[in-house]
């Protein structure tokens, strides 16, 4: 293309930046000594820039032909990414500072290409840290890697490798010993006692760190092989040797039965001489922090432990002393290798809620047991009816979108195939209570409805299924007992699994229900959606399941509002049910920032199966399409990447849509078998409970 052509489609394309005094004549002379191929794809990310920012896709176009004269597509590509990328996390005045110092040459521009952000990282390492085990853990940016045994701290940013891999697997390894020191008992009750014995504790407190550092780095090598050796070989190169009297501490702490207290006993060994340069992965000791942490979660956890175990000793009235004890005798506590506490009554095993799964290794975590104490009522003469798992959530977010409290999400353009971080803000809200009659009537209009989806659900929340040739059990087995006797007469060894036993099927199912709150369900469609949300939370309640329900809608990015129906931890009482009544028509769908939200809750659910239940009016769209296009393919692609997100996180995503054209591109969301549409709304209240049931058995 020649210049006229070439200022022809920057016209175009800058349209929104241009003016009387400024036009597109310099750009399209510094284009038109391009490559024909250079030219085509310096256009198209000029024209990705102009529907994020007229203003930088100007500063691009001057620049960019200079700049990129040399480099080929990738290069290109990488330049732009990274801009962008930019643009997401300063905005346009950061950006362009960066454009006229390291930005301003290619070498300075493509330099961090082997650096890695935790933003992209966070989903990978969440996964990661999930697969370790124990209890559930954030994470949150700073400036070096650290834990308080409930967050993790990792930085923001890291360039420490030329490679991408190569910072990949320092973020690993960073995240796994913080993991360890939450795990394996770093923070001891008397930790404070010992570093204070040495003044102000913060050079004992360093010393700690890297000798606990040490024994957490043997443990791993036993646990996680492969990254260890993968981390050792890296960083090996740039460690110097150690002094030799930490030298001698870090093989002592490598034996398998080295612990923190080892550890702390080498402490005034240790302070004399000059500590040693801390590897790639160490961070630094928030001992203060953690014993903080550690005392109000013992409390909290020991609250709702007792009560939980109180729901089950309800159904032993006789075992509860008259002093509101509990008889020690006939009680014993046993921990298997995962952890998970179990109760045994007489020598019978209790049946404990599955919540107390999570909850007992977090207890184990900190005191090595559980102690007896545990068992005893919360309160003279019984257990509280609620406990402290809801006051934990008792304050609503407060501020404005961008003060404490808002989440930050990112979001998939497919224009330029890259996420935009941190660019969704959104924020959980609780619903106020509806006082009208909205749930009466709904049970008088579906009383025969009701009364079926109970038989059937009963049907599935009874059914058990016979387990034979078993060494103990309910009742003889005839068949193994025959075979047995043909056995004998033969003279040879008689088989000793004899009897059969009626086994409870397996559920453990927790599912997450999506409601659609944009204006769209205005009318019939929001009376559907509330009617089918009363009738499939009562037969949750039969089945016994757990689950919550969330409303969603929003006005632009900034604006993205998640509202609290009834969250897993709540009971389905008259409130939530006045709550669901409350759901109303709002603004619009911004669908893939609450997608990911919701995946962030369903991935602390500890369930042999997780569902994500979407039930809408329509496709993805929100007020600012005229901006980034979300009504249309961003706003599909968005949506597409946040359910295949979901689907890597072991959750199954589901969708319910109201929409006669939902044909076309549900399809393309959710693939095959994965949604239904329903034709009319006011088929919905009477279809829904059939699809969950055929979602769950």
């Amino acid at each position: 293309m020649n210049v006229d052509q070439l200022e022809e489609r920057l016209d175009t394309i800058l349209e929104a930046a241009l003016s009387s005094r400024r036009t597109t004549s310099i750009p399209a002379q510094r284009l038109a000594r391009l490559a024909p191929e250079q030219q085509e794809q310096l256009l198209k990310w000029l024209a990705v820039t102009a529907n994020l920012n007229p203003e930088l896709a100007f500063q691009c176009a001057t620049r960019g032909p200079d700049l990129l004269a040399e480099a080929d597509q990738q290069v290109m590509a990488q330049w732009f990414c990274s801009t962008l990328a930019r643009y997401d996390q300063e905005g346009l005045r950061g950006t362009l500072d960066y454009l006229n110092g390291a930005g301003s040459s290619l070498p300075g521009a493509l330099s961090d290409q082997g650096a890695l952000t935790l933003a992209e990282e966070r989903t990978s390492l969440e996964h990661f840290i999930m697969g370790l085990g124990g209890r559930h853990l954030t994470l949150e940016e700073g400036e070096a890697p650290a834990t308080d045994s409930e967050v993790i701290i990792l930085p923001a940013r890291l360039h420490r490798f030329p490679r991408i891999e190569q910072n990949r697997l320092l973020y690993q390894s960073m995240a796994a010993l913080q993991w360890a020191f939450g795990r394996f008992g770093s923070f001891p009750s008397t930790l404070a006692e010992k570093l204070l014995e040495h003044g102000d504790g913060e050079q004992a407190a360093a010393c700690y760190n890297t000798l606990e550092s040490c024994r957490l780095d043997a443990l791993l090598t036993r646990l996680l092989p492969g990254l260890s050796r993968r981390g050792a070989a890296l960083w090996s190169h740039t460690s110097k040797p150690w002094p030799p009297v930490w030298h001698a501490a870090r093989m002592d702490l490598s034996r398998t039965e080295a612990r923190a207290m080892d550890a702390l006993c080498w402490l005034p060994k240790v302070l004399t001489s000059p500590p040693p340069e801390p590897l790639a992965h160490h961070g630094v000791l928030h001992w203060q922090r953690a014993l903080e942490t550690r005392t109000r979660r013992m409390e909290r956890e020991k609250r709702l432990f007792r009560q939980a175990v109180g729901e089950v000793l309800q159904r032993q009235p006789d075992i509860v002393l008259p002093n509101g004890t509990v008889d020690p005798d006939r009680l014993r506590i046993d921990l298997p290798d995962n952890l998970v506490c179990q109760i045994r009554l007489d020598g019978q095993r209790l049946v404990l809620p599955e919540d107390m799964d999570v909850l007992s290794r977090s207890i184990v975590q900190d005191l090595g047991a559980i102690p007896l104490e545990y068992l005893q009522p919360a309160g003279p003469g019984g257990y509280p009816a609620s406990g402290g798992a809801q006051a934990l959530d008792a304050n609503p977010w407060q501020g404005v979108y961008h003060e404490e409290g808002a989440m930050l999400f990112d979001e998939w353009d497919h224009k330029r195939n890259d996420y935009r971080k941190g660019w969704c803000v959104l924020r959980e809200l609780s619903l106020p209570e509806d006082r009208t009659a909205f749930v009466e009537e709904t049970n008088q209009k579906y009383g025969g409805l009701i009364h079926h989806i109970r038989r059937s659900f009963e049907m599935i929340r009874g059914s058990d299924r016979r387990v034979r040739r078993q060494e103990r059990g309910d009742e003889p087995d005839l068949d193994a007992l025959i075979e047995a006797q043909v056995t004998l007469r033969l003279g040879q060894e008689m088989e000793n699994r004899l009897f059969e036993r009626m086994d409870r099927v397996d559920r453990r199912v927790a599912t997450l229900i999506l409601a659609d709150m944009s204006g769209s369900t205005k009318g019939w469609v929001n009376d559907a959606i509330r009617e089918s949300l009363i009738l499939l939370s009562r037969a949750l309640v039969i089945l016994d399941d757990r689950f919550a329900i969330y409303g969603f809608s929003g006005n632009t990015r900034k604006q993205c509002e998640f509202y609290r129906v009834k969250a897993f931890t709540d009971p389905m009482d008259a409130a939530a049910y006045r709550r669901i009544a409350a759901i109303a028509p709002k603004d619009y769908t911004r669908m893939g920032v609450f997608i990911r939200r919701a995946i962030d809750i369903l991935k602390t659910q500890e369930a042999r199966s997780r569902l994500l239940i979407t039930i809408s009016d329509g496709r993805p769209e929100d007020y600012d399409s005229f901006l980034d296009g979300y009504r249309g393919p961003y706003g599909l692609a968005d949506t597409r990447k946040a359910l295949v997100e979901a689907r890597r996180a072991g959750i199954h995503p589901f969708g319910i849509t109201i929409d006669r054209e939902a044909k076309e591109y549900l399809p393309h969301l959710y693939g095959p078998a994965r949604f239904v549409v329903i034709d009319s709304a006011r088929a919905l209240p009477r279809k829904i409970s059939d699809i969950y049931r055929n979602l769950t058995t």
